[in-house]
């Protein structure tokens, strides 16, 4: 895995843009030999103007099979995140990839096993005072009511054991990394045996990469013990700042905060944005018992130069919301978009 140096030099050199994985269409190849899967990646650019560039980057990428899957289907792994330069991908049987756009260079991380319970990936993380990259992650434990959470070193291999918490984060969407701290939303459905729901109190969910301790802060607005509610919430970066979109399907229409003074944890609701425009009917939400949360029918993704990115629709599409002007515009043609992540190229 490439040195924290050779990435901050390759940052430098580009500007970061957004990308989403064309997911359709793609055709894996079975190794014998190695055991291991091959398919080829494609990255649609989003150029920030009216449209998905129509050039593209593709890569080929080798991934094991799992218990999960039959033969005539294969889960190919699915853009998450990017982290410093890296694009992260996950595949069904719980192995994060890590791929370097710039060298080539690929990292299969397999998540640890014990028994009949695996454990889930929270997150990749640079610790500075040792120089090293570590993936966090937690093991549902049932007996105690706690999660319990693992540090994995990715230069030395070493799997150790950090905290228990009785809040478990909710992975269907990236953490979002400000203040040397990684921050989810807390997995607001199917707790383990012997656990409460989170409450309106602990319900983002903050890893410390420096000290690898856990803490949790209140969710922006009135306490609402609403498991509903909480199960729409989704957090995002806002240059810079800490943000957090609270849906309202009886509206159709969410709510945009924003932490101004981070250390005093003070939210301001800056925007309420109608989701008329996007569609005619209520807003539906699904739930992935995968994840353990529920997905909204728009999904926002970051907001840069005062625009909104949200991915919306089935099958999906990406839109813009100007922030100032209070009007949508449509991104490209239909595609069908399985990641969204910021792309250094």
């Amino acid at each position: 895995m490439s040195a924290p140096s050779l990435v901050a030099m390759q940052l430098k050199q580009f500007t970061p843009i957004l990308v989403v994985q064309n997911y359709s269409w793609v055709f894996s190849v079975y190794d014998d030999d190695a055991h291991l899967y091959t398919c080829d990646v494609m990255l649609l650019a989003v150029d920030g103007r009216n449209k998905i560039e129509p050039g593209r980057k593709q890569f080929t990428m080798s991934f094991m099979p799992d218990s999960y899957n039959k033969p005539s289907f294969i889960a190919k792994p699915s853009l998450i995140a990017s982290f410093y330069g890296f694009l992260l991908f996950r595949s069904r049987g719980h192995a994060l990839y890590i791929w370097n756009p710039v060298t080539q260079e690929q990292v299969t991380v397999t998540a640890p096993k014990i028994g009949i319970f695996k454990y889930e990936d929270c997150g990749l993380f640079f610790h500075t005072p040792t120089s090293e990259y570590r993936i966090l992650y937690s093991r549902r434990y049932n007996t105690a009511g706690q999660n319990e959470f693992y540090v994995l070193s990715l230069r030395t291999a070493v799997l150790r054991k950090i905290s228990n918490c009785t809040v478990s984060p909710c992975t269907c969407r990236p953490p979002i990394i400000l203040n040397d701290r990684l921050h989810w939303m807390a997995a607001s459905s199917a707790p383990c045996w012997g656990q409460e729901f989170p409450t309106c109190l602990d319900f983002i969910l903050l890893f410390k990469m420096e000290s690898e301790e856990l803490i949790t802060m209140p969710h922006p607005g009135s306490p609402c013990c609403s498991k509903e509610r909480h199960g729409t919430m989704q957090l995002l970066e806002m240059e810079g700042q800490l943000g957090l979109c609270d849906f309202s399907a009886s509206t159709a229409e969410f709510y945009l905060w924003v932490m101004e003074d981070y250390l005093n944890q003070v939210w301001v609701k800056r925007h309420i944005i109608s989701l008329k425009p996007l569609t005619s009917s209520k807003l539906c939400f699904r739930s992935n018992p995968n994840y353990n949360h529920t997905f909204p029918e728009v999904e926002v993704v970051k907001v840069h130069h005062d625009e909104l990115l949200l991915i919306c629709g089935s099958p999906k599409h990406c839109h813009y919301y100007d922030l100032k002007l209070k009007i949508f515009r449509k991104v490209g043609r239909q595609h069908f978009l399985d990641g969204s992540s910021t792309f250094p190229g």
